[in-house]
């Protein structure tokens, strides 16, 4: 902790107590947060509550909330693979309508009004 230890003690002294209870009551920041602004404001009580007021440390996320975070950017990502396959299967049967037949949904050709052997069948007929 930034504030002085009286006599050696583990226990800071009532002066440092109480600058502390003072900026926690102020400011609502936890006595890490406080001790570590106290340290880079060179002791300054009062600089280190503006800089606490105006420009509090970044809060630190829990687990839950970096899993929530992470499924949540994986579900963004695979609905966007969703979109882009979409996408690209449509163009694929917008391209093939122009050939006179249509594919289904895995991937395999049809035809349209006739196939070759209808054909071959009708030519042979023909003779």
């Amino acid at each position: 902790m930034a504030a002085r230890v009286a006599r050696g003690g583990d226990k800071p002294s009532l002066a440092a107590s109480k600058v502390l209870a003072a900026i926690r009551e102020a400011t609502g920041a936890s006595d890490e947060d406080i001790a570590a602004m106290l340290a880079l404001c060179g002791g300054d009580a009062n600089e280190a509550t503006e800089k606490l007021l105006t420009n509090p440390f970044e809060r630190v996320k829990t687990k839950q909330e970096k899993r929530r975070e992470a499924e949540e950017a994986r579900r963004k990502e695979a609905e966007a693979a969703r979109k882009l396959e979409a996408a690209r299967r449509a163009a694929q049967s917008t391209a093939s309508a122009g050939r006179g037949g249509y594919r289904d949904d895995f991937g395999r050709g049809k035809a349209g009004t006739g196939c070759r052997r209808g054909a071959r069948l009708s030519a042979a007929a023909a003779d």
